[in-house]
């Protein structure tokens, strides 16, 4: 289980990786701003210049905070909802777990990212898979992309467990697997995992033999 500074260090290490990109703009987590839960803790992250000074010109609008649940060791985006509201829709999947045991990256996923219910507070599933695969570990896409292949060539295919997974209503078997087939080539044709791609062909081509 983890503690609030390794959860810190996570979240950290989490928003380094956008802070390279903008220099000029260095994330860093807002200490004041954190909120503790009987799940873990809420961090808030803005420009290091925006915390040191306060001042509106220096902050980042793209900021979404993020829920460390020390339990599962997970990062989470929260919802631009109301706080409250969020907390209460996490609660119920988090004591309710889903099926699918043998699928964990890639329902954590589903359920994560890709929930009706807006979750992440994206505005659609573009820009949720985006987010995902920018600051994701390479080696988890490539699960992802691989547990997706095999569960859209499952026979019998399991679409009312990934429609509860994401809060959907999509119809019936034929349906639900053109959707999931429709996310897997979303997040193979990002421009993040294009260049990963290239960068370690080995392994992307390694993971593609195994499935």
């Amino acid at each position: 289980m983890l503690d609030r500074e390794t959860a810190k260090m996570l979240v950290g290490e989490d928003i380094s990786q956008r802070s390279s990109k903008r220099p000029d703009f260095e994330l860093m987590v807002d200490d004041s701003a954190t909120i503790e839960t009987e799940y873990g803790w809420i961090f808030c992250y803005q420009t290091k210049l925006f915390i040191e000074t306060r001042n509106t010109l220096y902050k980042n609008t793209g900021c979404y905070p993020i829920l460390v649940d020390k339990l599962y060791k997970t990062l989470i985006p929260v919802g631009l909802s109301s706080l409250e509201s969020w907390l209460k829709k996490y609660e119920k999947r988090r004591v309710q777990p889903f099926k699918l045991p043998d699928d964990d990256k890639l329902s954590f996923f589903l359920k994560c990212y890709l929930r009706k219910i807006d979750i992440g507070g994206f505005p659609n599933e573009k820009a949720a898979i985006d987010y995902y695969v920018t600051y994701a570990k390479f080696i988890d896409i490539l699960t992802i992309i691989k547990q997706g292949k095999i569960k859209i060539a499952k026979t019998p295919f399991p679409w009312q467990d990934i429609n509860s997974m994401t809060n959907r209503s999509l119809k019936n078997e034929r349906q639900t697997r053109q959707w999931l087939e429709k996310v897997i080539k979303l997040i193979e044709s990002t421009q993040s995992v294009k260049k990963m791609s290239q960068r370690w062909p080995y392994l992307y081509q390694l993971e593609k033999r195994m499935l």
